[in-house]
């Protein structure tokens, strides 16, 4: 009788020690499958991130070749403002330098006919 009880109390302790391992299966399904879900959104979150980080520095390259074109042009029309100026310059000059041409042809001319009189 003692070995029957003994028997029937091992069988119990077994079928307690499988319920015990089928949940202890199961929340390690559910605990895998949580971990999985947590590391797809931890990669998703780390795509989207660098996404994000790629997009930001494709925006600041873009930034600054529009910023290194503006600079360009602004540089090329203060060349040309620069440029006009010395073409202004230059023909202040050579305007300047025809009129003392003819300064000097009428004072010559002046010279000539001051010379011409007396005789």
């Amino acid at each position: 009788m003692a070995v029957m009880v003994l028997i029937v109390l091992m069988e119990v302790m077994v079928m307690v020690l499988v319920e015990v391992m089928v949940i202890v299966v199961v929340v390690m399904a559910v605990m895998e499958v949580m971990v999985m879900t947590v590391m797809v959104l931890v990669e998703v979150m780390v795509e989207v991130m660098v996404m994000a980080v790629v997009e930001v520095m494709a925006m600041t390259v873009m930034v600054l070749v529009v910023e290194v074109m503006v600079v360009i042009r602004v540089m090329v029309l203060v060349l040309m403002v620069a440029m006009m100026a010395l073409v202004i310059l230059m023909v202040g000059v050579v305007v300047v330098a025809l009129e003392e041409d003819e300064e000097e042809e009428e004072e010559e001319e002046e010279e000539e006919e001051g010379e011409e009189e007396p005789k």
